[in-house]
C-alpha cells in the first residue's frame, strides 16, 4: 500500500470512529433524558399523594370544603412541577389529583373492610 492510502485510511478510520461514537453518545442521551423525565413525573404523582393526604389529614382544611382542598392540592402539584422542571397542562394535573384521590378513598375503603371483618 502506499502511503497516501494508508493516511487516507487512517482518516476515515478516525472519522467513522467519531461519527459511531457522537451517534451512540446522542443515543445514550435521548434515552437518559426519557429515564429522568419518567423518573421525575413518578415523583410528582407521589408528591400530588402527599398533597392529598396533607389536605386530608391537616387540621386547618378540616372546615374547608373538598373543592377548596382540590384546589390547594392542585396549586401546590402546579408548583412543584414547576420548581423541579416537570412539564405538565392542567388538565393532566387534574387527572393526576383526581388519581391520587381515589387511590386515597380505595385504600379507606379497604381499611375499612378490613375493620369489621
Amino acid at each position: 500500500m502506499t502511503p497516501i492510502l494508508v493516511e487516507v485510511l487512517k482518516e476515515a478510520i478516525v472519522t467513522l470512529a467519531g461519527a459511531a461514537f457522537v451517534g451512540l453518545a446522542g443515543i445514550i442521551g435521548f434515552h437518559f433524558s426519557k429515564l429522568t423525565s419518567r423518573i421525575k413525573r413518578k415523583d410528582l404523582i407521589e408528591e400530588v399523594e402527599l398533597y392529598v393526604l396533607w389536605a386530608e389529614q391537616k387540621d386547618c382544611f378540616q372546615d374547608k370544603t373538598n373543592e377548596e382542598k382540590y384546589n390547594a392540592v392542585f396549586e401546590k402539584g402546579m408548583n412543584w412541577a414547576s420548581d423541579n422542571g416537570v412539564n405538565v397542562g392542567v388538565s393532566e394535573m387534574d387527572i393526576i389529583v383526581e388519581s391520587a384521590v381515589k387511590r386515597m378513598k380505595q385504600q379507606d375503603n379497604k381499611r375499612i373492610g378490613e375493620e369489621r371483618c
